[in-house]
């Protein structure tokens, strides 16, 4: 079953593009992600800049900017995009080998 991918935005720390999560909050980049999947809970896999990683979707916008600004993705896209755990955990391996958060 072909499942439908979300482009959205992101100000998570990637620690393999630069960041690291100890940076001030105003030094983060945001970044357009694609969200390929919701574990059903509160985890999302996205893509940003070909790597893979696992984050809450409370860090997943449906518009540019950082946390307080933008909405985040509501539960009707997000549901859309839930996932059984065994899938989930597949999608989340990020293709470059590295082990994301």
């Amino acid at each position: 079953m072909k499942r439908d991918k979300v482009k959205a935005w992101t100000d998570y720390p990637i620690e393999v593009l630069g960041d690291w999560p100890s940076m001030k909050y105003e030094d983060l980049r945001i970044r357009e992600c694609t969200v390929l999947a919701y574990d059903g809970d509160k985890y999302v896999v996205v893509e940003v800049e070909k790597h893979r990683l696992t984050i809450k979707a409370g860090y997943v916008y449906k518009s540019p900017g950082k946390c307080g600004g933008p909405p985040c993705l509501d539960g009707k896209t997000l549901n859309a995009l839930a996932v059984e755990l065994k899938e989930f955990d597949r999608l989340g391996v990020c293709e470059c080998g590295a082990a994301h958060p």
